[in-house]
């Protein structure tokens, strides 16, 4: 063999070598992906790419469209069609958030303090109720949460009061404190809407001669007893009570601030 011919010889191993063994960080998955030792890229199973930041912790696989902004988990149900971790466009329709409890009459604190009113979602999204506004059939009027936002998750259960701080709502976890507002202890009115529109979400309290269940330091609360809460459930004064078997919150007044209502006594 000639010597020209053995250098022809290697330069043609050479470049079959390099063909058969990518560099590092080209061509192939691995290459456009940014694998760790702890991710399962490398599965045929798996959809990780490059806009996919799989690791250990996230379970994306082909069924899966995980991605940078959706946390989905072994606990979460996202698929391609549905991100449960999406709030909903707009605000929300009538029906879509209900409220569920209301204390107009603080025990433990005087004048306007301690009031508050708690809403349930009962729709399958989350809602943001920033920029609604809250009001009654008079002069009260305020923006909600104008400067971030106030999420309801599907389910969920929030309590909107006269403050954030414990002190001068009673000890409830508010998500929001309202100002120009106030929850009268006879008759009254609570609406949500967009503002200028049309309610979303309403209650009429003490009103049309039907007894309003209201006593000092106790929330009404819609009866627990006919199961998820809706509308026509939460409008009908008949369905509310202040169960005696409430327990106490925060600074000493009763009721179920932020969780499920318990059922009224027969």
């Amino acid at each position: 063999m000639t010597r020209r011919t053995t250098r022809l010889a290697l330069a043609a191993i050479t470049v079959s070598l390099i063909a058969a063994c990518p560099t590092r960080g080209g061509g192939g998955r691995g290459g456009a992906d940014d694998d760790d030792a702890g991710d399962d890229d490398d599965s045929a199973a798996d959809d990780d790419d490059a806009v996919d930041d799989d690791d250990a912790v996230d379970d994306d696989d082909a069924v899966d469209d995980d991605d940078a902004v959706d946390d989905d988990d072994a606990v979460d149900d996202d698929d391609a069609v549905d991100d449960d971790d999406a709030v909903a466009p707009g605000w929300p329709a009538y029906g879509d958030v209900v409220i569920t409890e209301v204390l107009a009459d603080s025990g433990v604190l005087s004048g306007n303090q301690g009031e508050w009113f708690e809403l349930y979602n009962a729709s399958g999204v989350t809602w943001d109720l920033s920029g609604m506004e809250l009001a009654d059939n008079g002069s009260d009027s305020v923006i909600i949460s104008p400067t971030a936002p106030l999420l309801v998750t599907a389910g969920s259960y929030v309590v909107i009061a006269n403050s954030m701080l414990s002190a001068e709502n009673g000890g409830v976890n508010a998500a929001w404190g309202w100002s120009n507002f106030l929850l009268a202890n006879g008759e009254d009115e609570i609406v949500i809407r967009p503002p200028g529109g049309t309610a979303v979400i309403e209650l009429l309290y003490n009103q049309g001669g039907v007894p309003w269940p209201d006593s000092e330091g106790n929330a009404s609360q819609l009866d627990a007893v006919f199961g998820a809460p809706t509308p026509a459930l939460s409008e009908d004064l008949g369905n509310w009570c202040t169960p005696s078997t409430a327990t106490s919150f925060g600074l000493g007044d009763r009721g179920t601030p932020g969780g499920p209502n318990i059922p009224c006594p027969v």
